[in-house]
């Protein structure tokens, strides 16, 4: 009974805060990271494609230089912080104002780093528990044999493990501030209802939201600390772009959205298998050094009577080279399409199959390797897409 009353009091707690946001914070000032169209915010571009941003174009605050953003949308919220200071030195803000606390405290996160860390865990998996299940162990002769393993491993375990970056950053284990184009402003847990509260009873509450619009930021509608750049915003396009009469460290020459993505990201499904390949090396390599030998039993064919041997037979550690020599560029993509069918759940007929395995091949042999991933990542998103209807 007081379990199901607790409950009912995060219910209430969780409406107020709602009924609460709305009356001082409407809707459409705001971006929600739990309504499907922000979803994916910064992590797509203009034509749906998976992005992850260049750290070249990443700068430091100057209050804190740890914490890293786009440089248009650092820019934004140093004017915008600027703003604050001068509304506290006037006494426009309140005493007790949460804007009297804020400073600048987390940013970007790296999508390599964290996906590092995704794989290491799909690795423990991997090797952990699925090979040692029923010794499949004893089943890996070879480089090939390993590959053909993890197809599997995907086929079963790809539900709680994003395999490829494209899934990765599609998925919810990978944050939104991967994008650049996120700040927060207090280092608070997010299920903290006590400090939304706090701030969107806040006097200075619609203050603190019109200053960031007015700087082409957006409060999340759920961490209320955290700011987010409207890249469609006039004055965020204006911070992108400065005129010539700007200092020339502040002109960054991105004249619209599309040339943004062009310029400042990178697509996901050109990365997607070269780090495949680097991975299923590198777990192959450390494979091959905890488990140097192959143990097969067979029974003996001389009887009777007939008794069981074993074969042993010695894995060897490979170069990404010698991989490269011996595995083409076409079963790479072969292997990419398979595994992104799987990821997505997609199921279609052998026929259909056969059309795009040859178009893959195709693009291999005819064109580059770019082109093919890039064909498997529009056909991917296609078959998703008539799924969908």
């Amino acid at each position: 009974m007081a379990k199901k009353s607790k409950s009912r009091f995060k219910y209430f707690e969780s409406l107020a805060y709602i009924l609460e946001l709305a009356k001082i914070n409407p809707i459409r000032d705001t971006i929600s990271f739990n309504v499907p169209v922000y979803a994916l915010y910064g992590k797509v571009d203009q034509n749906q494609n998976f992005i992850f941003i260049s750290e070249t174009n990443l700068k430091g605050f100057a209050s804190a230089p740890d914490v890293l953003a786009a440089d248009f949308v650092v820019d934004a919220c140093e004017n915008f912080q600027k703003e604050i200071d001068q509304a506290i030195h006037k006494g426009i803000i309140g005493r007790k104002s949460f804007l009297r606390r804020i400073k600048f405290t987390k940013g970007w996160i790296s999508t390599e780093n964290l996906y590092h860390e995704h794989m290491k865990q799909i690795y423990a998996a991997f090797i952990g528990i699925y090979l040692n299940k029923e010794q499949r162990h004893a089943e890996i002769k070879n480089f090939n044999d390993f590959v053909e393993s993890f197809l599997n491993f995907c086929r079963i375990y790809s539900k709680i493990f994003p395999i490829t970056l494209t899934k990765f950053i599609s998925s919810a284990q990978c944050p939104v501030r991967v994008s650049g184009l996120i700040v927060e402003m207090m280092d608070k847990p997010y299920n903290d209802k006590k400090n939304k509260f706090k701030m969107v009873r806040d006097p200075d509450f619609q203050f603190y939201k019109e200053m960031a619009n007015k700087h082409g930021l957006k409060v999340d509608h759920d961490v209320p600390w955290r700011l987010i750049a409207d890249i469609r915003n006039a004055k965020t396009r204006y911070y992108m772009n400065r005129p010539a009469s700007q200092p020339s460290e502040l002109r960054y020459g991105i004249s619209d959205i599309e040339m943004l993505f062009k310029i400042y990201y990178y697509k996901t499904y050109r990365y997607d298998v070269i780090k495949l390949k680097k991975y299923l090396v590198s777990f192959y390599n450390s494979f091959v050094e905890n488990l140097p030998f192959s143990k097969k039993p067979y029974t003996s064919t001389q009887g009777p009577p007939y008794t069981v041997k074993h074969c042993f037979i010695r894995r060897k550690k490979v170069e990404e080279s010698q991989i490269d020599s011996k595995f083409s560029n076409a079963f790479w993509s072969l292997l990419y399409f398979k595994i992104r069918m799987i990821e997505q759940r997609i199921k279609i007929s052998d026929s259909e199959k056969d059309k795009i395995l040859k178009k893959i091949d195709y693009y291999n042999k005819r064109i580059s390797f770019d082109k093919a991933a890039g064909y498997v990542n529009d056909t991917i998103f296609k078959l998703q897409s008539q799924k969908n209807i």
